[in-house]
């Protein structure tokens, strides 16, 4: 049994909307706060963002803002409900999820590991991850990747190896056997190296965040586990930094540079660079919102509404649209996105009233994770931790990209559930002597 002080234990059942209203105000609200400040100007400046959308006729008003606070008074009380009546048959389902046996989590993860390892090797990721000597060629590898690859593959390394890789480390962190603390270093180690070969910032950084998170929830010593937070946050930085340098090529590639010399100077100008990559990653989100508000209220539903987009590969879709009128043509118009949280999605295409029904459905979401009994099991640890996941991703993307995206909930769930089935299938057959 895992003892934890008052405020560890406080986060630990909170942590979903910690997650969920925590990323949301630091991505999309902070953001919109300073450009209603004097100082918005200079802000989007410095990182040459368009400042146009300062002088949109519904920029600022009361719908503006209503729209962009409403989470902050649903959430809490929708997940307080669902907790409230959940966490019984919560618990009852937790009961039926087994533990995964040494064997099969090394068949499981073996197998996917190969699948995906030919995947990329047959995609040729590594060159394709040192191409290019600027933004923009590194973005267009980028594309190129993830069309080669495929979809599945993608799945298999954000969604089933990145729960897999929690499992481990929170089993590890629970019992404190060698072969757990082994699988968790030997997975971790490949989900890494995998995620980074995607030449992409968001799904290391996020990655990395999350074993940070489960050693913080499942750590057994207090104090060690609150240094190691915040060197683990510290260390989540540090990754954003050096991972967005290399992104972006940012001043770092000369004529006859060496890859070795590349890299190390990566890691020598991170801080110089930090202050611009930070109003990066406040402003990248947030820029979005005044344009989806004062498009989606000024011309009505554009892209359709719900069963429009409902359809598969539909002409047009919010975020490509939102990303074209920011942008224009920047030679990414109808590839490159900007999308925006559950509600705010929800106004993209149903107005206020799918704008409501958007943060009620997520905060049910969220609300049954909080109802998981957080040490019933490593299977339901490492759910907990997905559930965090889960409230990062509604702060970011439509709500049905939580779900059937690369990263979806959906793809982690159905494995586990066909565990859970096969392992009771197993329990019902007697061979006879």
């Amino acid at each position: 049994m895992i003892v934890r002080d008052p405020l560890r234990l406080w986060i630990a059942k909170n942590i979903h909307l910690l997650m969920f209203l925590g990323i949301y105000f630091a991505t999309v609200v902070a953001g919109n706060l300073l450009y209603a400040s004097p100082w918005g100007h200079a802000i989007l400046d410095r990182i040459n963002y368009p400042t146009e959308f300062l002088a949109f006729d519904y920029v600022f008003t009361a719908g503006f803002w209503l729209l962009l606070l409403c989470p902050f008074a649903i959430a809490p009380l929708v997940v307080t409900l669902v907790k409230r009546f959940a966490e019984r048959p919560m618990a009852a389902i937790s009961s039926a999820l087994p533990e995964f046996r040494r064997i099969d989590y090394l068949v499981i993860a073996g197998a996917l590991f190969v699948y995906l390892a030919y995947s990329f090797y047959t995609a040729d990721a590594i060159s394709l991850m040192m191409r290019g000597t600027d933004d923009a060629s590194a973005v267009n590898a980028r594309f190129e990747l993830r069309s080669r690859i495929g979809f599945p593959a993608l799945a298999i390394l954000q969604s089933l190896l990145v729960y897999l890789s929690i499992y481990a480390l929170v089993r590890a962190l629970r019992s404190g056997e060698w072969f757990w603390r082994g699988a968790s270093v030997v997975s971790i180690g490949g989900v890494a190296t995998f995620l980074l070969l995607l030449n992409m910032k968001w799904p290391i950084v996020l990655f990395f965040g999350s074993l940070v998170l489960a050693f913080f929830i499942y750590g057994r010593k207090t104090r060690i586990v609150y240094v190691v937070f915040a060197m683990g946050t510290a260390g989540v930085v540090l990754a954003y930094l050096v991972v967005s340098m290399f992104i972006f090529r940012t001043g770092l590639v000369s004529d006859g540079e060496t890859r070795a010399s590349y890299f190390m100077r990566i890691a020598q100008t991170s801080l110089q660079f930090a202050p611009d990559l930070a109003l990066a990653a406040v402003n990248r989100m947030a820029v979005s919102y005044p344009y989806y508000y004062e498009t989606f209220t000024e011309d009505g539903q554009v892209c359709g509404g719900l069963l429009e987009q409902a359809r598969r590969g539909p002409v047009c879709r919010p975020s490509t649209y939102i990303y074209t009128r920011i942008f224009g043509d920047d030679g990414w118009r109808g590839t490159g996105t900007s999308p925006a949280a559950v509600h705010i999605s929800g106004y993209a295409i149903g107005g206020w009233p799918l704008a409501f029904v958007g943060i009620v459905l997520a905060s049910v979401v969220l609300g049954l994770f909080a109802s998981l009994p957080i040490d019933k099991s490593a299977t339901v640890g490492a759910t907990v931790i997905v559930g965090a996941l889960a409230g990062y991703h509604f702060s970011q993307i439509p709500g049905e990209g939580v779900f059937i995206y690369d990263h979806g909930l959906l793809w982690a769930f159905l494995m586990v559930v066909a565990y859970a089935l096969w392992r009771w299938s197993q329990s019902k057959i007697r061979l006879p002597a």
